[in-house]
């Protein structure tokens, strides 16, 4: 697996949890979760900060370390943009990568490497998510949303338009914080490329705020026997 790498981006600057991304989770730094998953999968794995001080908690877990321009840092910077940026200075470039955001820490590693193989066998294909399915309550056809002009569907159609009959739901999905894609996507504008794979995974923890982390801690404790 030489021309494919694991891609972990590392922004220091989280509102919504301090410092979140070196966190302790468990026994660990929350970015070491995809770290281990990396490497477990056979992968180089780099990770890429705005801050040294991650990436030197990174080197201690053995991943390779990239320190990324401080205006990459933002908050108001896209991943694309960061990819764009930073996966071109990698030598060699990689024909393959595997974004592992750290905000998901458990992970299937088994789905990471099947998700490999599928996207390299399916070469129709630019790229793969893995994915949780939503479940039929909070289907895009129920979910109501606010917008500038006032109430509508999350899938755009107005609220007398609401589908109310379940099995007239479009099948639909949450990414679960892995993707997949050719490098060759990054120079055509998108991660995506034309053509996506969906690969469905059992539901994941996503962290994003306080009641998140507290999920990952008690789906720590139990899945590793700690009161």
């Amino acid at each position: 697996m030489d021309n494919i790498i694991a891609f972990i981006p590392c922004r220091s600057l989280s509102k919504s949890i301090k410092d979140k991304n070196i966190k302790e989770l468990g026994d660990k730094p929350l970015i070491t979760w995809s770290i281990e998953v990396g490497l477990k999968a056979g992968l180089r794995t780099i990770v890429n900060s705005d801050s040294q001080e991650y990436l030197d908690i990174a080197k201690k877990w053995d991943a390779e370390t990239m320190l990324r321009p401080e205006e990459l840092g933002r908050d108001n910077v896209s991943m694309f943009e960061v990819l764009e940026s930073e996966v071109f200075k990698i030598e060699p470039v990689p024909e393959l990568v595997v974004l592992l955001q750290p905000t998901t820490p458990f992970r299937s590693i088994t789905k990471i490497k099947m998700g490999i193989d599928y996207l390299l066998n399916n070469s129709e294909y630019d790229s793969l998510i893995i994915a949780e399915r939503v479940p039929d309550k909070y289907a895009p056809e129920q979910v109501i949303i606010s917008t500038h002009t006032g109430l509508q569907m999350a899938n755009g159609r107005p609220i007398p338009q609401r589908i109310t009959i379940r099995q007239q739901h479009k099948e639909s999905w949450i990414p679960s914080g892995t993707y997949i894609f050719k490098t060759s996507n990054l120079k055509e504008g998108s991660l995506y490329g034309e053509k996506t794979m969906i690969m469905e995974t059992e539901g994941t923890i996503n962290i994003n705020s306080e009641k998140d982390w507290e999920e990952a801690v008690k789906y720590y404790n139990k899945k590793y026997g700690r009161n």
